[in-house]
Parts: structure tokens; C-alpha cells; sequence
């Protein structure tokens, strides 16, 4: 029996809200945009969060990474094949869930 690991659930996930949630310009403006770098930086020093799953949208056109703590705090990161960096969601409760044995894949 296959089993699917966590990250790849997560990276299932990501990768769907990324064929849902088509950035337009309007988001962008919205949302805390910046240099990938500067931003993971903060996150890591502000809330102490890690990547802990990353996948890419169907299109081919943005990655999606999702950093979270120990402390349950998570943000969900969005970067353009343009390489604006923004952040699209965040919150609080953020919970691993357990692997859950599937049968084989065809």
C-alpha cells in the first residue's frame, strides 16, 4: 500500500487554492507584497515560522509556500513567475494532521 506523505497532501492542497485563486493586480495591490527574502525573513524573526509544505500552481505561474510555528501561527506565501513575493492568508491554529495510508496509485 502507498503511503502519501504529509507534504505532499499539503502540496495537493496548495496547488489547488493556486488553480482557484488566479492573482489578478487588484489582489496584488491588496495584499503584503515585497522581495521573497526580506519577507521570509521577517517571518521567521516576527513569528518564528517555517516553510512546512510549498507547491506550485496549475498554471505553471506562481509558487505557493506555507510557513507556519510551533506556536500554531501560519501564513501562506505566493510568488509570481514575475517574482513579486505576497502574503495571501495567515492565521493561527495551524495543526499537522497525521498520514493517512491510501491504496496504490493507478
Amino acid at each position: 500500500m502507498a503511503k502519501i506523505s504529509k507534504i505532499t497532501k499539503i502540496c495537493a492542497i496548495v496547488s489547488a487554492i493556486g488553480f482557484l485563486v488566479v492573482p489578478t493586480s487588484s489582489m496584488a495591490e491588496s495584499a503584503a507584497c515585497g522581495e521573497r527574502g526580506e519577507l521570509i525573513k521577517a517571518l521567521k524573526q516576527r513569528y518564528k515560522e517555517v516553510p512546512v509544505a510549498a507547491g506550485i500552481s496549475q498554471k505553471n505561474t506562481e509558487a505557493f509556500e506555507i510557513f507556519a510555528s510551533e506556536q500554531g501561527t501560519w501564513t501562506v506565501v505566493m510568488t509570481t513567475s514575475t517574482g513579486m513575493t505576497c502574503i495571501m492568508a495567515a492565521g493561527h491554529s495551524w495543526k499537522d494532521l497525521p498520514k493517512i495510508a491510501m491504496g496504490p496509485l493507478t
